[in-house]
């Protein structure tokens, strides 16, 4: 008998790096990255970059990425958030908001009628209360944040509690997305090994976490053609954060008025408690849709070339109007209409803040879209301004990161609609 041959060395033009030295790379600069949060922005931001290089690495390898089995997925997105989850919370102030608008329902009081710097809520500012953002404002989330936020106030009056609880939704939506995607690692991989989310998530606590695991759950339960579960989840998503209203075309396409209808109740049944202030429900909400502007890739060109603030604001709104009516018109489904109308959301929003990206990432994942994981690994540079914040106190944005941030997302979405009629992928619909 002829000697077995000895094994051919890897072609790593082939193959690629191995997928155990990319999650061990990964691991280690995403656990320098949360250490280095306390201590320098700058060695942060280096870091951060350098773990989703190691996160690039998974999505691009030549070879197709399969080898991972589910429990590893799942072990290495818990050691992430896990990571992140003891990092302090320097990034973002919003779950100081969150902590405060349930402790003022707790105190029985309206949290859209009142504006923390209120007169007459001095008896109820503690050591969380100088760490709220735009304390001249009431809030400005759905209801069915606030009953989260009463939630955990009630159990455990921490920041903590608040990463504690976001990060274990982030997690829930990696596990979901390995059922929804019939036993494929693919989509859970690229979500729950995206550094930026876990920083997010369990890092900054941020409420998104909440909103993306119910649009996920939505969109599968509309792919499966449920109209009742299917329209509450819907009502739900919208009632943690407004942006679940991009699943308005597959839900109206799919369940009619039966659906929209039991969406609409849902909605008015989570905003009764609070609705005896009448339209200034909404009046915060309409400061921020109005005023306020970070990080907008396209709307500083429109407002230059159309000379308003509010012609941009105007013309971004009609066009997601039109492309959601598209959507119900050529009956996308939910997963790829939402898909495309938050990358246009993001694309046209005066405010693009880093978490917004996390909407996006679970559909991308699915559609095997990689773009949209080259936006997450540049996003963190939007933190560069934190630096200029804790040095001077001024809000002023360095005006390369915009094309640091949105260039290279450019060039790979040009990169890979090039690539699309050779290299497609069909959506996989959950079962």
């Amino acid at each position: 008998m002829r000697p077995d041959k000895p094994p051919l060395p890897v072609d790593f033009r082939r193959e690629g790096p191995s997928p155990r030295w990319l999650i061990t790379g990964l691991l280690l600069a995403h656990t320098g990255a949360c250490a280095a949060l306390a201590h320098s922005l700058h060695v942060f931001l280096a870091l951060t970059s350098i773990a989703a290089l190691f996160h690039l690495g998974l999505l691009f390898r030549p070879s197709p990425l399969d080898p991972l089995r589910p429990r590893t997925v799942l072990l290495v997105s818990a050691a992430m958030h896990f990571v992140a989850w003891g990092s302090p919370a320097i990034l973002s102030d919003d779950l100081y908001r969150y902590l405060w608008d349930g402790r003022v329902q707790l105190a029985g009081l309206n949290p859209y009628s009142l504006a923390p710097d209120a007169p007459g809520l001095e008896w109820l500012r503690d050591e969380i209360w100088p760490h709220i953002n735009h304390r001249e404002i009431s809030t400005i989330y759905p209801p069915l944040a606030q009953y989260a936020f009463r939630v955990i106030a009630w159990a455990a009056y921490d920041p903590y509690a608040v990463k504690l609880v976001m990060g274990l939704a982030s997690f829930a939506t990696t596990a979901l997305l390995l059922y929804m995607n019939g036993g494929s690692r693919r989509a859970a991989t690229w979500f729950g090994l995206s550094p930026l989310v876990a920083l997010e998530c369990a890092g900054s606590g941020h409420l998104d976490a909440l909103g993306v695991l119910l649009l996920t759950a939505a969109a599968s339960l509309l792919c499966l053609r449920r109209p009742i579960s299917g329209a509450i989840a819907v009502a739900l998503t919208i009632g943690a954060k407004f942006l679940g209203v991009v699943l308005w075309p597959a839900l109206v396409r799919r369940h009619g008025l039966r659906g929209l209808a039991w969406c609409l109740a849902i909605g008015v049944a989570l905003y009764l408690p609070f609705i005896e202030i009448g339209p200034r429900l909404f009046s915060s909400l309409g400061t921020y849709a109005t005023t306020w502007e970070f990080n907008g890739p396209i709307y500083p060109i429109l407002e230059v070339l159309l000379d308003s603030s509010s012609a941009a604001r105007v013309a971004s709104a009609l066009t997601m109007i039109s492309v959601s009516i598209i959507a119900y018109r050529r009956n996308w489904s939910p997963i790829r209409g939402a898909a495309i109308l938050i990358a246009i959301l993001i694309a046209l929003s005066p405010v693009v803040h880093p978490w917004y990206v996390l909407w996006l990432l679970p559909f991308a994942a699915i559609l095997h879209w990689r773009w949209p994981f080259v936006l997450a690994a540049t996003m963190p540079l939007a933190y560069e301004v934190l630096i200029g914040y804790q040095d001077a106190g001024t809000w002023s944005p360095a005006p390369w990161t915009l094309v640091a941030i949105y260039g290279p997302v450019a060039i790979a979405a040009m990169l890979e609609w090039r690539a699309a009629p050779r290299d497609s992928c069909t959506e996989q619909i959950p079962t």
